[in-house]
């Protein structure tokens, strides 16, 4: 998304934003920010594109919120924190049970082990009116990347959870009608995830522009 700021003296910033924005620099933000004079009234032009490769945003629906830049970052700081902390207890439990599976030789642990990490790559990239904490602190000059990661780690993390519970419970030995139960349950998440990559489940198909107007005054 691009927005435009009209200042009253006639100036124009552009201003670039959206989830597959790339910094510039270390100083740039992965959200805009402009400056309001004091009683000073702005014009703002918001121009919303979608590609519609992963899902075509619903237009009637669509909100700009303002807030002031420090207090955006104080509030979304909590936030960033938990991330990190789940982030790493999965991690942690990824790599205990990729060590229990290589001293053990059950696949069950190694299954088990991926699940973990495909959950924590979907957790971190969990997107939000911003970028998400895998795009901004890991790939940041990368947005395409990390929004196929977390696409991607969704169907992955779900479909190795059944394929873990078939190994786990040795379903093939003990309940062989429910290890075929788990194969088949495999293929609508595998079928789900596909339209979604084609924007299947949402109102409109295929690529969306949208140009809205906003005054923001003192």
């Amino acid at each position: 998304q691009d927005i435009y700021v009209l200042h009253s003296g006639g100036s124009v910033d552009a201003l670039r934003s959206g989830l597959l924005k790339e910094p510039r620099d270390d100083n740039d933000k992965f959200y805009p920010t402009f400056l309001i004079r004091p009683g000073e009234t702005l014009t703002l032009l918001v121009c919303l594109k979608s590609t519609g490769l992963f899902h075509t945003p619903d237009v009637g629906d669509l909100q700009l919120a303002i807030s002031q830049s420090a207090s955006r970052h104080e509030a979304v700081l909590p936030y960033f924190y938990l991330a990190g902390v789940t982030f790493g207890m999965l991690l942690a439990l990824s790599l205990y049970n990729l060590f229990v599976a290589k001293s053990t030789r059950d696949s069950a642990y190694l299954l088990y082990s991926v699940y973990l990490m495909a959950l924590a790559l979907s957790l971190l990239g969990q997107m939000s009116p911003s970028s998400s904490q895998l795009n901004q602190f890991f790939l940041p000059h990368h947005p395409w990347l990390a929004m196929w990661i977390k696409r991607m780690s969704d169907p992955v993390a779900w479909i190795l959870l059944m394929l873990f519970d078939r190994a786990f419970l040795e379903t093939r030995r003990y309940l062989p009608v429910w290890a075929k139960i788990f194969i088949v349950l495999a293929f609508p998440v595998a079928a789900q995830e596909t339209m979604f990559l084609r924007g299947w489940p949402y109102h409109s198909i295929g690529p969306v522009a949208e140009v809205s107007e906003v005054a923001v005054g003192p």
